[in-house]
């Protein structure tokens, strides 16, 4: 058996490197794993090359990352170069000047989240269905987690987000991308029955199955959304554990302002929660968080053409990139390390396949 091992193992470790010069090759199993069962070693050693495959990949983009710096400043000092000294003056007074602009209004942001982590809207992920997913579901489940924090740090009204039923195989992947234990958010083992102890009355689950559509948010309300990824496979779960547990249940009140489907995402149904928090309207929260492609037009000439132009634009500043949306607020890169320390987002940056130019410029000029 154990021949039979070293040699998928030797080839394994032959065959080429994958796109983007990350040569990920077979950890060897820890010697505990190897009383599993094939099927379970099989099951390790995918999430082992995940790990690795991942920290290569941050590695990566943190290299990309330090080359852009360096050719910013590379600019910067060629501007400069070519200014009178009255005007080299000026330029540095004006980026001075905005450095300590953006640094306020992090501040600002900052501030915010530290005051709605104790008396702000309350709004649960609940992970407890996690124990029940696979590797890419619960990876894919963390990227929404994550734009759901960006979200909440870019929001004028921001919410006190909780994450409930915690447990480590979350902890450890969230980690592992995105400096999660300087969240500025509550982070619960228990469940949100525990959390919220003696509050039942207060628990609404939010789920599309439901009959009761939420019509405004309630202060006084606890609204959880459910941590799901395949909702084929979870059909009318969330709903169900909701009557179990005698909790109440409501669903967005989305059904005329959406095309398509009205399953979301996590990170969707806590975007339009804190868009109506900001703006009280459900159309408009709607707009800003979904892309137009699953919207109903409210221009009824708006053609095909210029929804796919809006949707791809919409989704690269909104979605993919909404943690380096965040960071681009912040400025040079100097100031973005220190709200990475603060805020933890700069690492979920590096997870984007791609950023937008205003981003990037936005971060490092």
């Amino acid at each position: 058996m154990e021949e039979v091992s070293n040699e998928a193992r030797s080839k394994v470790e032959q065959r080429p490197a994958l796109s983007g010069n990350v040569d990920v090759q077979k950890p060897p199993l820890p010697e505990e794993a190897r009383s599993l069962s094939k099927s379970d070693q099989k099951v390790l050693g995918r999430q082992e090359r995940y790990k690795q495959t991942k920290l290569q990949k941050r590695a990566q983009d943190k290299a990309m990352r330090h080359q852009e710096t360096e050719k910013k400043r590379r600019e910067w000092q060629e501007k400069l170069a070519n200014l009178s000294e009255d005007e080299v003056q000026k330029a540095k007074e004006e980026r001075m000047g905005l450095r300590a602009s953006r640094k306020d209004e992090r501040k600002v942001r900052k501030d915010k989240l530290i005051q709605v982590m104790a008396d702000g809207q309350n709004i649960v992920i609940d992970l407890e269905f996690v124990e029940n997913m696979k590797p890419n579901e619960i990876s894919s489940l963390c990227q929404q987690v994550v734009h759901s924090y960006a979200a909440n740090g870019r929001a004028e009204v921001p919410c006190r987000l909780s994450l409930t039923s915690c447990t480590s195989t979350v902890r450890e992947q969230l980690k592992m991308h995105y400096g999660f234990e300087s969240w500025l958010l509550h982070k619960e083992y228990k469940s949100y029955i525990d959390v919220f102890e003696g509050r039942k009355e207060d628990l609404v689950y939010l789920t599309a199955d439901s009959e009761t559509v939420l019509e405004t948010v309630d202060k006084t309300k606890i609204y959880i959304v459910g941590g799901l990824v395949d909702h084929d496979r979870w059909d009318g779960i969330a709903a169900e554990k909701a009557k179990n547990q005698g909790i109440s249940t409501a669903k967005l009140p989305i059904d005329k302002h959406m095309l398509s489907s009205q399953v979301l995402t996590v990170d969707q149904v806590v975007d339009i929660l804190l868009q109506f928090m900001n703006i009280g309207d459900w159309e408009k929260a709607v707009s800003t968080a979904i892309p137009p492609r699953k919207r109903v037009a409210s221009d009824p000439l708006e053609g095909a053409s210029k929804q796919t132009k809006c949707d791809s634009d919409q989704m690269s500043s909104k979605r993919g990139d909404s943690a380096m949306d965040a960071m681009s607020e912040v400025g040079d890169e100097p100031m973005a390390n220190e709200l990475a320390r603060e805020m933890s987002i700069v690492d979920s940056a590096s997870q984007s396949a791609s950023f937008s130019e205003s981003s990037v410029d936005g971060l490092k000029s």
